[in-house]
């Protein structure tokens, strides 16, 4: 029987709180994408991983068989697009960031970011500065830049931090 470590509920949690609000600072509407399959696509996003013996992920490969798993039950079939694309970097996105699959995958993917850049025995006011620099330095290349900034809008607070890593 597999169980979900608490580090693994605590990364679900943060995405549910991370990603609903990036998607009201940038514009997401009901026309554009869902929150729900935003949600939905955070929590199954690594559905596809499989590691090899020597600890490689074929994160292509990962994300591939997500969208294969997903794409079958009817109700999650949005999702699984969103699932299928968020590795995807945004210089490869052809066309606008506004299009729903776009602007959802560039959200799970920032959001994977940061949450693989904060560090649980650390004080989280004091990787900030580290987290944002991070961002910059892949703004235009691997995340576009409109949802670099929804985020920025979003965690200027102090509280944000706060939430996010209180669980």
């Amino acid at each position: 029987m597999n169980t979900i470590s608490s580090s693994g509920i605590w990364y679900v949690v943060n995405n549910f709180n991370c990603k609903p609000k990036i998607t009201k600072t940038t514009g997401i509407n009901e026309k554009t994408a869902t929150i729900e399959n935003i949600f939905i696509a955070s929590l199954l996003h690594d559905i596809g991983k499989k590691i090899d013996s020597d600890e490689n992920i074929d994160y292509e490969l990962q994300c591939i068989r997500g969208e294969m798993l997903v794409q079958k039950i009817p109700m999650l079939k949005d999702a699984s697009k969103i699932i299928r694309y968020h590795f995807l970097d945004w210089k490869d996105w052809k066309g606008s960031i506004d299009k729903p699959l776009t602007i959802s995958s560039q959200i799970i993917l920032l959001a994977n970011f940061v949450d693989m850049m904060i560090s649980r025995d650390r004080y989280i006011l004091h990787q900030v500065d580290n987290i944002w620099q991070e961002l910059f330095r892949l703004e235009d290349g691997i995340l576009s830049s409109k949802v670099v900034e929804g985020f920025k809008k979003i965690s200027i607070q102090e509280e944000f931090w706060f939430d996010l890593t209180s669980y």
